[in-house]
């Protein structure tokens, strides 16, 4: 797929951009800084994740393919389901 980061670099590389910068404020913001899961909210944004609810591009940043997450909740569901 067009301009889909293929490894852990690009997608790095990809996340330190400002399009992901603007759409994880974007996210963080839309959801009052909240985790989705747990319903907890955190003042400080370094606690929350945006998770991918689906296997997708990268480059693809339609809000709805999309959760915020706190960290606990971000590995609990990469320990679940992978």
């Amino acid at each position: 797929m067009k301009n889909e980061p293929s490894n852990a670099k690009e997608r790095s590389s990809f996340r330190a951009g400002v399009q992901w910068q603007i759409f994880r404020a974007f996210m963080l913001a839309k959801e009052h800084n909240t985790c989705q899961l747990c319903g907890k909210q955190y003042s400080n944004a370094s606690h929350l994740n945006i998770h991918h609810r689906y296997v997708t591009h990268y480059t693809n940043l339609d809000p709805t393919r999309f959760i915020v997450v706190c960290k606990t909740c971000h590995e609990y569901i990469h320990t679940k389901y992978n």
